[in-house]
C-alpha cells in the first residue's frame, strides 16, 4: 500500500503533527489494498512529497506451508512496487520492523545498523524481503528518489502482530527468560515521520551517481523487561518450557516464529536517527498505567537483586565459606571510567561475583562485566546474569559502560580460561584481546588489575571433553568434567581464597609512539602485573583449603 503524505513546514505545529498522525492510523485502521491518504497541508517550495510505503498490518503474514519452508507470501502488492518505479517524489519512506534483525542469543542488545547478521527466523527473512523489493523497484526509478527504510520497535497502538502480543489478557513465555523489550510510543513514530519530510532532498540529476539509501532503527532510548511490561500492563503470564512452545510451532508455525521475540534480547540503538534529524530522544510507550520506579536498567541490571545477593550469599560465602582474604580494594577509584581486568577460573562465574561484591564493599561502584554470549542462552542465567551486571561480550557494550562513568569488567583470557584443568589452573594464559587497553587509552581510563588463587580449586576441572556437537548446540568452546558431574550440580568447594586488587595503571604511564603501541604497551604492563603476583602468591600457600598468603 503507497501513501502519500505531506506535513506542515512549522517545526511547532502540534496541530499538524495530530492531524498528520489521525491520517496515518486511520489509513492503517482502515487497512485499503491500495489507496492515497489526504494531504495534511501544503509544504511550501515543493509539490513533491514523501511516500511511506506500509506492507498490510505493519507485519508479514505467512501460509502454513510457507513458513514450515521457510518461504513467505508477500505481504506487499505488486501495485504499490510498480508506483515506486514511476513516482516523481524525491523521498520514499518505508516503514519496516526491527524484527528484521532476527533473532541470536549473541545479540549483545541495542544494535546499530552496521551489524548484519544471517538469520533463520521466517519473520526476519519476510521483513528483509520486503526491504529487498522497496530498494530494487526505487532503483528502476529515472528520478532516483532516496529510500529511508524506518526499522520500527513494536507499538502497541499498531496493527503489529507482535504489538498484539500486549494486547491480550494473557500472554505465553518462555521459562528462565526474561528479556527486555522496545515498545515505541506512536507519538515518538509522528516525531520521526514529520522530521524526515522536513528533509532538504535535492533532486537527483542523470549524471550524478545514484542515491546511497538510508536505513535506521526506531525505537525508544531505553527498555524494559518482559515481566514489568506484563505487571504494568495488567498482562497475565503463563511461563511455559520450550517444550511447550515446541508442541504449539507444530500446529501454528508463524505465532511461534513471532513468540520466539519474547526469549532472546533484540534491542537496537536509535543514536545514528537522534544524530541525522537532530531529535533529542524518542519516549517509550508508557501504556494506561504510569511506569513504577525501578532499581533495573535497560540490560536487566537489578540494583535489588545484587543488595539481596550480597547480603545473604556473597558476604556469608566471603566470610565463612571461602574466608576471602583481600588487599588493595580499599584504593579503586571512587568515580569516572575504570577498567577492572581480572582472570577467571571455574566454569562458573562465582569468581567475578565476588570481585564485584568487593568492589560494591569498598567503593559502592557496580561492575558491568562482559560475559560469554552462552551463558546467556541458559534458561535463568540469561536473567540472573545480566541481573547483577553481566553483559554480552561486545565493544559497544563496553564503550557504553565508560561513556556513563562506570566500571567495566573484563576476563581478557578469553572463556577457555574458565575451563582449565585445575592442575595447570594458575600459570596467567595469554590474552586473547587487548581490546581493553584500547578503549582505557581512548578513555582516559586507569586499569585496575586483579590477582586471585582459590576459585580454581572451589570449582575444580578434571578433564574436558572437547565434542563437536557440544561445540555447536552450546556455543562453548570445550565440555568441562568438574565435581559431581554428571550426578548433580556443580556444588563450589570451600578452598580458601585470595584477592589482591593491584594497584590502578592510567594510560599515561606507558609510552608509545601512537595510540595502538601505547595500548600493546598497556596490555603487556597489566599481564606482567598479575602474572608475578600470581606467581608470588602460589609460592606462600601451604594448602588450598586454609592460611594466609597476603
Amino acid at each position: 500500500m503507497t501513501y502519500r503524505i505531506q506535513f506542515a513546514a512549522s517545526k511547532d505545529d502540534v496541530a499538524a503533527e495530530e492531524k498528520a498522525w489521525h491520517t496515518l492510523t486511520d489509513a492503517l485502521d482502515r487497512q485499503a489494498v491500495e489507496s492515497t491518504c489526504s494531504e495534511v497541508a501544503t509544504r511550501p517550495g515543493s509539490s513533491r512529497t514523501p511516500i511511506l510505503l506500509l506492507p498490510p498490518a505493519l507485519g508479514a503474514r505467512f501460509t502454513q506451508r510457507g513458513a514450515r519452508s521457510g518461504a513467505s507470501s508477500h505481504p506487499w502488492s505488486e501495485t504499490s512496487l510498480g508506483q515506486l518505479a514511476t513516482t516523481d517524489c524525491r523521498h520514499v519512506v518505508v516503514i519496516s520492523s526491527a524484527r528484521a534483525q532476527g533473532l541470536s542469543y549473541r545479540n549483545p542488545g541495542f544494535l546499530d545498523e552496521t551489524t548484519k547478521r544471517a538469520t533463520k527466523n521466517v519473520e526476519a527473512r519476510a521483513w528483509r524481503a520486503f526491504e529487498k523489493a522497496v530498494r530494487e523497484a526505487c532503483a528502476t526509478n529515472p528520478h532516483q528518489p532516496l529510500v529511508t527504510i524506518l526499522r520500527c520497535a513494536p507499538s502497541l497502538e499498531l496493527p503489529d502482530p507482535f504489538g498484539g502480543f500486549f494486547r491480550k489478557k494473557s500472554l505465553m513465555t518462555w521459562l528462565g527468560f526474561d528479556p527486555p523489550i522496545q515498545l515505541l510510543s506512536t507519538q515518538e513514530l509522528v516525531r520521526v515521520l514529520i522530521a524526515l519530510a522536513k528533509e532538504a532532498i535535492p533532486d537527483q540529476h542523470a549524471d550524478q551517481a545514484p542515491r546511497q539509501h538510508r536505513q535506521f532503527y526506531v525505537a525508544p532510548d531505553d527498555a524494559e523487561r518482559l515481566s514489568s511490561i506484563c505487571r504494568r500492563l495488567g498482562i497475565r503470564r503463563l511461563v511455559m518450557p520450550s517444550a511447550i512452545h515446541t508442541l504449539a510451532g507444530k500446529t501454528s508455525t508463524c505465532d511461534v516464529q513471532l513468540r520466539g521475540f519474547l526469549r532472546r534480547t533484540w534491542t537496537v540503538s536509535n543514536r545514528a536517527l537522534l544524530k541525522q534529524l537532530n531529535l533529542p530522544s524518542l519516549g517509550r510507550m508508557q501504556g494506561s498505567v504510569p511506569a513504577a520506579s525501578s532499581t533495573t536498567d535497560s540490560f536487566g541490571f537489578d540494583q535489588a537483586t545484587v543488595a539481596r545477593l550480597s547480603r545473604w550469599v556473597l558476604e556469608p560465602a566471603r566470610r565463612f565459606y571461602w574466608r576471602v582474604e583481600s588487599r588493595g580494594v580499599e584504593a579503586f577509584p571512587k568515580a569516572g571510567p575504570t577498567l577492572l581486568v581480572g582472570i577467571h577460573r571455574g566454569y562458573l562465574p562465582i569468581d567475578a561475583m565476588m570481585f564485584h561484591h568487593l568492589v560494591a564493599r569498598a567503593s559502592g561502584r557496580f561492575v558491568r562485566t562482559l560475559i560469554h554470549p552462552a551463558l546467556v542462552k541458559m534458561p535463568w542465567f540469561s536473567i540472573f546474569l545480566p541481573a547483577i551486571g553481566g553483559r554480552i561480550a561486545a565493544k559497544s557494550n563496553a564503550e557504553r559502560v565508560l561513556e556513563d562513568g562506570g566500571v567495566l569488567g573484563v576476563l581478557p583470557e578469553g572463556a577457555g580460561s574458565a575451563m582449565i584443568e585445575t592442575k595447570n589452573a594458575y600459570p596467567l594464559q595469554p590474552f586473547l584481546s587487548i581490546e581493553f587497553a584500547r578503549l582505557a587509552v581512548r578513555f582516559n581510563a586507569p586499569i585496575v588489575p586483579v590477582a586471585a588463587i582459590g576459585p580454581a580449586e572451589a570449582l575444580p576441572v578434571f578433564k574436558r571433553i572437547n565434542w563437536r556437537w557440544w561445540r555447536k548446540a552450546s556455543g562453548w568452546p570445550t565440555l568441562p568434567i568438574g565435581f559431581l558431574f554428571p550426578f548433580g550440580p556443580p556444588i563450589p568447594l570451600p578452598s580458601k581464597w585470595h584477592i589482591v586488587f593491584l594497584e590502578p595503571i592510567t594510560p599515561l604511564e606507558v609510552d608509545g609512539k601512537n595510540d595502538e603501541a601505547r595500548a600493546q604497551a598497556l596490555a603487556q604492563l597489566v599481564q606482567q602485573r598479575i602474572g608475578s603476583r600470581l606467581e608470588s602468591m602460589l609460592a606462600a600457600r601451604k594448602s588450598r583449603w586454609r592460611g594466609n598468603v597476603l
